[in-house]
C-alpha cells in the first residue's frame, strides 16, 4: 500500500486486507509521528508492516498488487518498478471491481460538479430502489472516508455502485482497462497543473479514462460543454448529452451550475428507467453537499457560506455568480496554496463582487495580490489562520453582508486539506454568538 492517508480510506483498506490475512506492507513518505493512527493499527496486526519516512524499491517487487497513493507522481520510480515486474497497480475501487460480483457501476468525473452530481444520482437511485424494494445502492470513490473494499463482504450481483472519480482515481481505471457501465463527465477546466506540470493534455487523458474502456451496451452521459470538446465518442456506447432541467423544477441549492448538475443526474435516472416524478422529488429536496456553496445560516443579519471545495478561480466565479444579488456586499475568504493556475481573468471579474478580500497566506495569494486592482488593495488583508480570517471578517461585516469562504486555491500550508479548511470555518460559525 503506497500512501496511508489520515482521512481514513488508506487505513480502512489496510485494516480490511490485514483482517483477510493478506501480508500487507504500508509505505509512506511521512514519518511515524505524522501517522500515529497507522502505527496504532500496525500494532494490532502482525501481518501489517510499515515502512515510514521513505519508499523502498524492493517493496515494489514480488507483490500481488500495489494500491497506489492518489498523488503519486506520474514519473514515480516506484510505480515504474512495479510495472517492470508486471505487478498490477490498483486503487481500492479497481481492486473492489476485480473481486466483486457483477454490479452496475455509475462513475462521475469532471473538474467541477462531480461531487454534487454523484450525490444527486445516489439519492435518486436509492429513493427509486426503496420505492420498488430494489437492491442496495452504495456510494464510493473519491468520497471522504468511504472505502469500497469492505463492501466485498456484502455486495451482491445486480447491486448499484455510484462512484465519484477524480483524475487520480481514473489513472488506476486506465491502467486496469476499466470504465464504469454508466459514465458521467460534468465539466473540464484548467486545474491541478502543479501536478500535471502545465500539461492540460495529460490531465484530459486521465479524465477520459471514465469512458475510454467502456463496452458495447454501456452509456456515456456528458454536459454540453464536454460534448463540445469530445471528438472520439466511441462505438457501441450509448452517448447522451444532458438537456436543460425542466423550468418548472425548483431547486433548493443556488446557481445555474447546480441546475446543470441536476440535469446530468436526471439523464442517469432516465437511462435507468426511473420515473421523472422520483427524480423531481429528490432533486427539489436535495440540500447540497457540505463544502459546496453550503449555506450555514445567518447571524446578526450576516449570511455565511462554506464553499471550501472551490479550489480553482473558475469555481469561485461560479459561487459569486450564484450570489449575484449580494454583489458588493461579499466579504471573501480566499487564496492560499497554488496549483499552477492563472488568476488574470478572475481578478478582472471578481473584485466588483467584494466588499473586502481576506486572503490566506500562500503562493496563490501572492499571484492574486500582484494583479489585484489597486482600488481593492486597500481593502485586502492577508492572514495565516482561519481564526484570524474569521475574526477579521466579523470585524468588517455589516448587516446584509455575506461572508463567503470560496478560496479559488488549494489549502495546503495553513490547512491539512480543503475539508480541514471548511471544518474550521464551520466550527467558527457555530461558536460565533
Amino acid at each position: 500500500m503506497m500512501g496511508l492517508d489520515s482521512k481514513g480510506r488508506g487505513l480502512q483498506d489496510a485494516k480490511y486486507l490485514a483482517e483477510k490475512d493478506a501480508e500487507v506492507v504500508g509505505t509512506d513518505l511521512k514519518k511515524a509521528e505524522e501517522l500515529s493512527d497507522a502505527v496504532s493499527l500496525a500494532k494490532q496486526y502482525k501481518n501489517l508492516h510499515l515502512v515510514l519516512g521513505e519508499h523502498r524499491l524492493g517493496d515494489f517487487r514480488n507483490r500481488d498488487f500495489i494500491i497506489r497513493a492518489a498523488l503519486a507522481p506520474l514519473d514515480s520510480p516506484y510505480l515504474a518498478e512495479a510495472r517492470k515486474n508486471n505487478i498490477p497497480i490498483v486503487s481500492d475501487e479497481t481492486l473492489f471491481l476485480m473481486y466483486a460480483p457483477k454490479v452496475l457501476t455509475i462513475g462521475v468525473t469532471g473538474t467541477r460538479g462531480k461531487t454534487t452530481v454523484t450525490h444527486m444520482i445516489y439519492e435518486i437511485v436509492k429513493e427509486a430502489n426503496t420505492a420498488t424494494q430494489g437492491g442496495p445502492v452504495y456510494l464510493g470513490g473519491n468520497v471522504q472516508g468511504k472505502s469500497l473494499l469492505h463492501l466485498l463482504d456484502e455486495v451482491k450481483e445486480g447491486d448499484v455502485i455510484v462512484m465519484e472519480l477524480d483524475s487520480w482515481k481514473l489513472q488506476s481505471f486506465a491502467e486496469n482497462k476499466m470504465s464504469p457501465n454508466i459514465a458521467v463527465f460534468t465539466t473540464f477546466y484548467r486545474d491541478h497543473q502543479n501536478y500535471y506540470k502545465n500539461n492540460m493534455g495529460r490531465y484530459w487523458l486521465d479524465k477520459t479514462a471514465i469512458f475510454i474502456n467502456q463496452k458495447e451496451g454501456d452509456t456515456l452521459i456528458v454536459s454540453p460543454q464536454i460534448d463540445g470538446i469530445l471528438n472520439n465518442k466511441g462505438s457501441g456506447v450509448k452517448y447522451i448529452v444532458s438537456e436543460a432541467l425542466p423550468l418548472s423544477w425548483k431547486l433548493k441549492i443556488l446557481g445555474e451550475h447546480n441546475r446543470d448538475n441536476a440535469s446530468l443526474a436526471l439523464s442517469v435516472a432516465r437511462v435507468l428507467n426511473i420515473p421523472d416524478e422520483v427524480s423531481k422529488k429528490v432533486l427539489e429536496g436535495f440540500g447540497g453537499v457540505p463544502g459546496r456553496l453550503e449555506y450555514l445560516g445567518e447571524k446578526d443579519g450576516i449570511g455565511f457560506w462554506n464553499d471550501t471545495t472551490a479550489t480553482t478561480p473558475d469555481a469561485t466565479l461560479v459561487a459569486l455568480e450564484a450570489l449575484r444579488e449580494k454583489k458588493g456586499k461579499i466579504i471573501w475568504l480566499g487564496g492560499g496554496a497554488d496549483k499552477a493556475l492563472e488568476y488574470a481573468e478572475f481578478t478582472k471579474i471578481a473584485p466588483e463582487f467584494f466588499k473586502y478580500a481576506i486572503l490566506f497566506k500562500g503562493v496563490a495569494t501572492e499571484k492574486i495580490m500582484a494583479i489585484m486592482p489597486k482600488e481593492l488593495l486597500g481593502e485586502t488583508y492577508v492572514v495565516e489562520s482561519m481564526k484570524e480570517a474569521f475574526e477579521k471578517a466579523l470585524a468588517v461585516a455589516k448587516r446584509d453582508d455575506v461572508i463567503l469562504l470560496s478560496p479559488g486555491a488549494a489549502s495546503f500550508g495553513i490547512f491539512k486539506n480543503e475539508y480541514d479548511r471548511g471544518d474550521q470555518f464551520v466550527k467558527m460559525f457555530k461558536e460565533f454568538k
